[in-house]
C-alpha cells in the first residue's frame, strides 16, 4: 500500500470518526423536556433510563465505525478524482 494512501486514509478516517463520536455523544444524556418516558412494567424509572443509556453508548460506537470508514473511503475517492486528472 503506497504510503500517501494510507496517510490519506488515515487523516480522513480520524477525522471522521472523531466528528461521528461527538454528534453521536451528544445525544446520550439527553433527556426529554416536555414527554416523560413511562418504563416497562416490572423496570424502574432510573433502570429504564439506564437501559436507554447503555444502548445510545453501543450506537455511538457504531456510529464512530461507520463515520471512520467513510472518511477512509472518501480520502479515497478524493485522491482517485486528483489522480484522474493529471
Amino acid at each position: 500500500m503506497n504510503s500517501v494512501l494510507l496517510g490519506v486514509m488515515l487523516i480522513g478516517g480520524g477525522l471522521a470518526g472523531w466528528w461521528g463520536w461527538r454528534r453521536a455523544t451528544k445525544t446520550i444524556y439527553r433527556r426529554l423536556v416536555y414527554k416523560t418516558i413511562d418504563p416497562p412494567p416490572g423496570m424502574t424509572r432510573r433502570e429504564y433510563e439506564r437501559s436507554i443509556r447503555r444502548r445510545r453508548k453501543v450506537m455511538r460506537v457504531v456510529v464512530t465505525i461507520l463515520y471512520t470508514l467513510s472518511g477512509a473511503l472518501g480520502g479515497i475517492v478524493i485522491l482517485m478524482v486528483i489522480a484522474s486528472r493529471h
